[in-house]
């Protein structure tokens, strides 16, 4: 998997009615005692490529609470917790979640690739945040030299 099959999964979106579908089978699951780790799975990565913050929020918590229970698929919530992240602009827990895929697998490429768009999204976030900041700092510089020269002004025709 390259980096462009990555972006793909990070800005895969799930259809409502998929969503809704899903969502139907899982609490039924509920319903009847028979829910497992692997319908949560599938329910909690559906939500992580929602549209809806809140509902991303969900599929975090719903993978959190899977590798708290030991699942077996302990790496994909992972994965799937940085992309979640990710998707939301949390790019220090995106990152965060990224590393721990790649304490035990370091060769695991679709992990290099999604820590690559990470560091990228941080530097590129990084340097925009400069610039506003820098721009910030010279409107204020900016400001204080109007009032300055506008009060030098109002003290010249006093006289």
């Amino acid at each position: 998997m390259g980096v462009k099959e990555v972006e793909h999964v990070l800005k895969e979106s799930i259809e409502p009615d998929d969503l809704k579908a899903i969502e139907e089978i899982y609490y039924r699951a509920v319903k009847t005692d028979t829910l497992n780790s692997d319908i949560t799975f599938q329910y909690a990565i559906s939500l992580v490529k929602s549209s809806y913050e809140d509902d991303i929020n969900t599929g975090m918590q719903l993978l959190k609470a899977l590798v708290d229970d030991s699942y077996p698929g302990e790496r994909e919530c992972m994965y799937y917790l940085a992309v979640a992240n990710f998707r939301l602009k949390n790019y220090q827990n995106a990152d965060s979640f990224i590393s721990l895929v790649l304490e035990n697998e370091p060769n695991n490429s679709q992990a290099k690739d999604l820590r690559a768009l990470i560091k990228g999204k941080q530097r590129r976030d990084g340097m925009i945040g400069a610039a506003l900041l820098g721009g910030a700092a010279l409107t204020s510089v900016g400001a204080i030299g109007a009032m300055a020269v506008g009060g030098l002004l109002l003290l010249s025709r006093k006289k």
